[in-house]
């Protein structure tokens, strides 16, 4: 059988970075890689869609 909150329970300790326990079938490793793993993956969204704003401004400069 598996919790019925077992979704909402992940979310909740991956958005408030619970540090302790196991939360959403996941302990304290996995869920500080899960939450490295999503920094990058935003760090690296943020930084795309800064060079392409850079890119539409010097065209539009142009």
């Amino acid at each position: 059988m598996s919790c019925p909150v077992i979704v909402e329970c992940r979310h909740h300790a991956l958005t408030a970075e619970e540090p302790f326990g196991v939360w959403g079938g996941l302990d304290e490793t996995e869920r500080r890689a899960a939450i490295t793993r999503r920094k990058q993956l935003l760090h690296e969204r943020e930084q795309r869609e800064q060079r392409e704003r850079k890119k539409e401004f010097v065209s539009a400069t142009r």
